[in-house]
């Protein structure tokens, strides 16, 4: 016979806990349930029937093992939580020192100076070995330039280390962006009250002139209208302008290149440009100064 010992303010229940001993006594271990009625003033309580004591035993290492295992998946929630924590106050610690960084002046100037020279090394070797595009992608992701023509077309125009076949050879592309940048590299050129062969030879010497006609055609129209631009009280148009810049590098060819049979006379030439397309006239004295000056000087020298 089994005696049961059950505390005070307990009931009993057909669920299984309790503490058996080597004399058959059985001791009731109170246990809370969910299950219990709020109602009731006496409180639950597990208790075993018919176990022996090796099988109370069993059932105890039992119980320890599965209170080892929630303990042990706690444990392993709170370090989780713990490294998460660590990882959101890395991100922040480096997002400090990233703004830190940022508000130094004088560091961030020292160290853009020295960048920028380094990338407009970078970017003119990619320019230098014709990737026009390349170039200018480098400085546009770097900082230096936005995306537009203008300050490519400033970029060409001042660095001194392009090689100038290939600024050349951009320039007078047909492909739409060089013809978009060559408009706003002329725009660096003030011909305000500048003799028309001077301002041409001015333009041409910043680049080795193309082999091309179809080049030097591209180079000869946009320089006319940014001349007129600037001429528009000497010239009744920007063609009359391209014709005669066309004149005077034909002349400047005759008069330097030997392998050339052929001399063009000051009469030849003034007759050729003289009158304009559209019927209009150019002053003759204008034209004679062209070639007395284009006669003495090469313009591409």
């Amino acid at each position: 016979m089994i005696n049961l010992h059950l505390p005070k303010g307990y009931k009993l229940t057909n669920q299984v806990e309790a503490k058996i001993t080597e004399n058959g006594t059985v001791y009731c271990i109170p246990v809370s349930s969910r299950n219990n009625n709020a109602k009731s003033k006496k409180k639950s309580v597990l208790v075993v029937h018919n176990l022996s004591y090796s099988g109370w035993e069993n059932f105890q290492k039992t119980q320890k093992e599965k209170k080892k295992e929630i303990k042990n998946k706690e444990q392993s929630k709170k370090k989780m939580a713990k490294k998460g924590n660590n990882g959101k106050k890395k991100d922040k610690t480096k997002k400090k020192n990233l703004i830190l960084v940022s508000d130094s002046g004088e560091k961030k100037k020292e160290k853009t100076s020295e960048s920028k020279e380094s990338i407009k090394k970078r970017s003119a070797k990619l320019f230098n070995n014709g990737n026009y595009l390349g170039s200018f992608d480098l400085l546009v992701e770097s900082g230096m330039i936005n995306a537009n023509y203008r300050q490519i077309a400033e970029f060409v125009y001042h660095t001194k280390n392009l090689d100038l076949v290939h600024k050349g050879s951009f320039l007078s592309s047909e492909d739409k962006i060089s013809i978009r940048v060559l408009k706003y590299y002329l725009r660096c050129f003030d011909f305000r009250q500048k003799k028309v062969e001077m301002a041409l030879g001015e333009f041409f010497r910043t680049f080795a002139c193309p082999n091309e006609s179809q080049m030097i055609d591209r180079l000869s129209q946009e320089f006319a209208r940014h001349f007129y631009r600037h001429n528009r009280e000497l010239f009744p148009s920007s063609d009359s302008i391209y014709v005669l810049v066309m004149s005077i590098i034909l002349l400047n060819t005759y008069f330097r290149n030997t392998a050339i049979d052929f001399s063009l006379s000051k009469k030849q030439f003034i007759k050729n440009v003289y009158r304009t397309e559209d019927g209009k006239l150019l002053s003759k004295k204008l034209l004679k100064q062209v070639y007395k000056s284009i006669k003495k000087n090469n313009i591409f020298d």
